[in-house]
């Protein structure tokens, strides 16, 4: 598979146990070509347009899938919803960060629904896939039990505003994300202590992997992300299951 030449080449590099400026160099450019061979999703039949009304809620429970057509945004990246809120696990510290943002420290985010999806559509112009799952309350309890023990390894972290971030979109060196959403909506920062999520890798420990581990509460085999590393590629799973019969994903809409 295509995506087996940046995984490989990034797992290579932090591997090893000294990194040189000279390897990161070197890592950050193979990561850059690997990015250039994935697949893109198809963004042309979309309405881009930052004036759309956000899509209401359908279920308690939302996997959201992002995509943009430039920069680390081809690879996708995954969110869950419980029950109005957002949790989105990343390399949120920009200023911890190697091999082009391949690697990092872990940072899991909360934020309000609304307030989250207007900022992905404004500041990044992301098109967002909405998965709405069919749940009782017991399985969202289950997620919910599933977040509280992740939690509990982890503390709070307040973005700086050193200008440290380069904007695919209006092509310009700014602050980071995370200091941005700060400015724009009330958003929580969490750091960890243990955990797998503590370090951040874009080959296995990302977002794909802590929506996985929450969304295996369910025990819903065809819903897991197995083998799958990049949320690009989850999607096509994604959208397979919503046209079954009788799928845990009962809609989708973009916004």
């Amino acid at each position: 598979m295509k995506q087996t030449y940046v995984i490989m080449a990034t797992k290579l590099l932090n591997e090893s146990r000294c990194i040189s400026f000279n390897m990161v160099k070197l890592g950050e450019r193979i990561v850059e070509k690997g990015i250039r061979l994935l697949p893109l999703m198809d963004l042309s039949q979309v309405d881009t347009s930052l004036e759309r009304p956000i899509p209401e809620a359908t279920s308690k429970l939302e996997i959201i899938v992002h995509a943009m057509e430039i920069g680390m945004g081809v690879l996708g990246h995954v969110d869950i919803c419980i029950e109005g809120y957002v949790y989105s696990y990343g390399n949120y510290d920009e200023l911890a960060c190697i091999l082009n943002g391949a690697r990092g420290e872990g940072v899991l985010l909360k934020a309000p629904r609304e307030d989250y999806f207007k900022f992905c559509k404004r500041h990044y112009q992301k098109t967002l896939y909405i998965y709405s799952l069919e749940v009782t309350d017991e399985q969202i309890q289950l997620i919910k039990n599933r977040l509280e023990k992740v939690l509990k390894e982890s503390f709070t972290w307040s973005p700086p505003d050193d200008i440290c971030s380069f904007n695919p979109v209006s092509e310009k060196l700014e602050e980071m994300y995370a200091y941005f959403m700060v400015q724009c909506m009330p958003v929580t920062f969490y750091k960890f202590r243990k955990t797998q999520f503590k370090l951040y890798t874009m080959w296995r420990n990302n977002c794909l992997l802590f929506v996985d581990y929450l969304v295996s509460a369910l025990k819903v085999r065809p819903l897991r992300a197995r083998m799958t590393t990049f949320p690009s590629l989850y999607q096509e799973r994604l959208e397979s299951l919503k046209e079954k019969q009788h799928s845990i994903i009962t809609d989708c809409q973009i916004y």
